[in-house]
């Protein structure tokens, strides 16, 4: 930008403020300098920012006077302790023989099971320990992995071949 036009910028500026008369003045200069407007426009407005950092950063601090708030001193008392409500955890509870008792909704299952009947909640592992019982548990184990994955099925056909229909 224009030497000429850059001093009178510095020179309006001086004081940290530009008026409207002080911009029109060196809008019509850098006109008739032939200066783009919009790039003047964006020169001038950094200049006068850093104008007014300059001039905010030469002023003392001034200290905000405090008045000392007198304190009575007070026993600290620490916050009372609650006790978190322990959440029940999934109990096996057998009954009697070959059952148990769902720990969510207190139905009575065979101990065979491993989802209750009535909620659907997961009873754990069994406590059956008769063959039948553990047989029993095997082939429920083998139904639910099989709906995930269909090729067991085929896998257990090949092993126990007309058993399996």
């Amino acid at each position: 930008m224009n030497q000429e036009l850059e001093e009178l910028i510095d020179l309006a500026i001086a004081d940290g403020t530009l008026t409207d008369k002080k911009r029109e003045i060196l809008n019509r200069k850098a006109k008739e300098l032939n200066v783009d407007p919009d790039e003047f426009d964006m020169i001038l407005d950094g200049k006068l920012y850093r104008k007014q950092k300059e001039m905010q950063a030469q002023q003392p601090v001034q200290p905000i006077p405090v008045q000392p708030i007198p304190v009575q001193a007070q026993p600290v008392q620490p916050p009372p302790i609650q006790a978190q409500p322990v959440q029940p955890q999934a109990i096996v509870t057998p009954i009697a023989g070959d059952l148990k008792k769902c720990p969510a909704c207190g139905n009575v299952a065979q101990a065979s099971l491993t989802k209750c009947p009535k909620c659907g909640k997961d009873l754990g592992p069994t406590l059956s320990s008769d063959p039948m019982g553990k047989i029993s548990q095997i082939i429920s184990h083998v139904e639910e992995n099989s709906k995930k994955d269909p090729s067991i099925m085929g896998g257990l056909k090949s092993i126990f071949g007309d058993l399996m229909d």
